[in-house]
């Protein structure tokens, strides 16, 4: 499986390879899914639906695996309505029932079904009611299995941990937490349902803190180049900018890079047991394993 080929390679004699380095597992697309929405993020839940937003039109599209995504659902554009968004910034998929958007203009996160209707939501203005102090602009955020939100604020550098039941629970990380302070954070991620990991780009490093906001460790992801994203997917962790990608094992800490240029930047990057995805705007290479 795809797994136990990275890994393979992963365990080769060199520990870093050059951001000149080859390899089949990008040379040719195993499939390019042409004519999709000027995207900025995709999503892949576990049935292999691709989910996109569009920040252009407000609009979060599904295209749907089992029609060999030839059929599509989406929702949004401009608006205050309930189904509408003012600002969505970033998506996040988890399982198949459950689609998270942030509305960073309507301070909100909005929580879809899969028939993508409105079934829930956070307003980011009632956490902030009897708060001293507190202005909460998240524009990144993870979500642990129990339901609780780990939201990256904007003007602080904190991470703010949002109970199941919609309450302020505690904040970590900004300038000042020691060893796990947070310079330029990034992006924030769950790793094993147990570890918040937060990449700092500034630093080109990656703190995790425990669902406690204890301060655990730092990964420093070993590439020749200053990368912009990363994303988990068991212990492989992939580490990416426009044009180069580093696959690195967490355990063993080995990495292998890749030049990925043709034909066009790279936007985002998903990962699933079959393949590896490379959001190009309006297109997506899938890459089999």
């Amino acid at each position: 499986m795809w797994l136990k080929i990275i890994s393979g390679l992963l365990l080769l004699g060199s520990v870093h390879l050059g951001i000149s380095q080859t390899d089949s597992l990008f040379r040719v697309s195993a499939r390019v899914l042409s004519g999709l929405p000027a995207a900025s993020q995709l999503e892949v839940d576990t049935e292999g639906n691709l989910t996109l937003l569009d920040p252009d039109q407000n609009r979060i599209y599904r295209y749907f695996a089992l029609s060999d995504f030839d059929s599509s659902i989406f929702v949004g554009g401009y608006g205050i309505r309930e189904e509408g968004f003012l600002e969505p910034s970033l998506i996040k998929v988890r399982n198949r029932q459950e689609t998270y958007v942030l509305d960073e203009g309507a301070r909100r996160l909005v929580l879809l079904n899969t028939n993508f209707k409105v079934v829930g939501e956070t307003r980011f203005l009632d956490i902030e009611r009897g708060q001293q102090d507190l202005e909460l602009y998240p524009f990144n955020f993870a979500l642990s299995p129990a339901g609780e939100k780990f939201l990256l604020n904007r003007f602080d550098n904190k991470i703010y941990k949002i109970n199941a039941f919609g309450e302020l629970e505690t904040s970590f990380g900004g300038l000042d937490y020691g060893d796990g302070a947070l310079e330029g954070p990034a992006e924030v991620r769950i790793r094993d349902n147990s570890f918040v990991l937060v990449s700092d780009t500034l630093g080109q490093n990656i703190k995790v803190f425990n669902y406690f906001g204890i301060y655990e460790s730092t990964i420093i992801p070993k590439t020749s180049f200053r990368w912009q994203k990363f994303r988990l997917f068991g212990q492989i962790i992939l580490c990416y900018d426009a044009h180069n990608i580093a696959i690195g094992n967490l355990t063993t800490n080995q990495y292998r890079e890749y030049q990925v240029q043709n034909p066009g930047p790279i936007l985002d990057v998903a990962l699933s047991r079959q393949y590896i995805y490379l959001l190009r705007e309006n297109e997506v290479h899938l890459y089999k394993r």
